[in-house]
């Protein structure tokens, strides 16, 4: 992955997610430039942009620096696989009986 990726400058903290992830520059790239949902960061001038990919909800936070380029700070995935679901349901079904057996 490269820090400038059509024009978007990426951290090493945000290419370690992306990378850590397994999610494209292009899927990043993608939900900066056409998000579903764009709101305020926390930080002033920040924002955090939102894009639905089917099994994932790719998030990022970006802002624009001086020469008015948009730096990807970084970004996280949440995962809406069933099968990542049922996991999480099964062990809480799980600990749940050990608790009230």
């Amino acid at each position: 992955m490269k820090k400038e990726y059509r024009g978007v400058i990426f951290t090493d903290h945000a290419l370690n997610r992306l990378h850590n992830r397994n999610v494209s520059q292009q899927k990043a790239y993608q939900t900066l430039k056409s998000p579903q949902k764009r709101q305020s960061g926390k930080t002033l001038g920040s924002y955090k942009f939102s894009r639905d990919f089917g099994d994932y909800l790719l998030q990022l936070i970006a802002k624009k620096n001086d020469k008015n380029q948009w730096i990807v700070l970084t970004c996280w995935v949440k995962d809406k696989s069933p099968r990542r679901q049922t996991k999480k349901k099964s062990f809480l079904s799980w600990l749940l009986k050990k608790l009230f057996k």
